[in-house]
């Protein structure tokens, strides 16, 4: 459902941008990340949110490693968002190859279509015509080809979080009552307790209003948001329980997904998925409040600024 998505992916930015010096050689001979990723790439400060320490890429590459899950959200037509993702898979992937990619981008049912992709059985057009990836999703799908081209490249499971349009969308016009049983078995335990949460989707929905779901009522509207969370969350931690399941996922969705703990993270939490670790893209301008970053979730911001006398010193 296009709405939710727009609630919680938001960007503010578009378009490229020129590199900033020649990437370090890597220390293995693996490809480097795409080509496309890279241009993508601006001047950047990495920030520790609880000590405000800075830190190199690699070291929070080192800080990220002994999670189980490591979150990096997302303003999802952000393109630089995207190149930071794709640093954070990259160089966890060179410390320890037993990796997976969580993405909110696909549905559920098309988890087969989207590892055939992966091991290289279906090229790219049937596998964006195969998860109905226009219909579904409906973000350029240039943005997240770095992405899965690497995890191709490397042979790294993708998997597919979300739950399907079709029944977020009947629980948001009119209610969880008015699922079949099917599709009411089909979904998680909900949590529709979370205060904070309750709040901060009420003021998205508020903010809204203009996008057309005026008539929704915001009771069926959160439960609806809710079963995004919970599905994600329980696909999540039910890889990492599997005998041969991964050490860590990389999990990329919408921020108002990941930066919080009673979103996604918390909810996968009490289903096992810890420890965990947020990690928060953030491209700066002028009038972008650093301490209010800070305040704003997550455990490390990725700060990125066209103009590199806007980055903290």
């Amino acid at each position: 459902m296009l709405l939710l998505s727009l609630l919680w992916g938001c960007a503010t930015t578009t378009g490229t941008r020129t590199p900033q010096g020649a990437a370090p050689p890597p220390p293995e001979p693996l490809p480097e990340p795409g080509e496309l990723a890279r241009n993508w790439l601006l001047p950047s400060r990495i920030i520790e949110v609880s000590s405000t320490q800075k830190l190199e890429a690699e070291a929070l590459f080192d800080r990220l490693l002994p999670a189980r899950v490591i979150y990096v959200a997302e303003n999802h037509d952000n393109p630089h968002d995207h190149a930071v993702q794709l640093q954070v898979i990259d160089g966890l992937y060179r410390r320890d190859p037993s990796l997976a990619i969580g993405m909110e981008m696909f549905k559920r049912p098309f988890q087969k279509w989207v590892n055939d992709f992966v091991s290289g059985k279906i090229d790219e057009a049937a596998m964006l015509e195969k998860t109905q990836w226009a219909e579904r999703w409906g973000f350029d799908y240039a943005l997240y080809k770095p992405i899965l081209e690497y995890a191709r490249a490397h042979q790294i499971p993708v998997l597919a979080l979300n739950e399907r349009d079709e029944v977020t969308r009947q629980v948001s016009r009119q209610g969880l009552a008015s699922l079949d049983p099917v599709d009411r078995d089909g979904i998680p335990d909900l949590d529709l307790t979370q205060a904070t949460h309750r709040s901060r989707v009420k003021e998205a929905f508020d903010a809204h209003g203009a996008h057309g779901h005026g008539k929704l009522d915001f009771e069926n509207f959160y439960a609806a948001q809710v079963i995004w969370d919970e599905t994600m969350a329980y696909e999540v931690a039910s890889e990492l329980q599997k005998p041969n399941g991964p050490h860590r996922i990389v999990v990329i969705a919408g921020g108002g997904h990941l930066r919080h703990p009673d979103a996604v993270p918390g909810r996968a939490e009490k289903r096992g998925a810890t420890p965990y670790q947020i990690v928060v893209p953030e491209v700066l301008d002028e009038a972008t409040p650093l301490p209010k970053l800070l305040e704003d979730g997550g455990h490390f911001l990725w700060l990125m600024a066209k103009d590199p006398a806007l980055l903290p010193p």
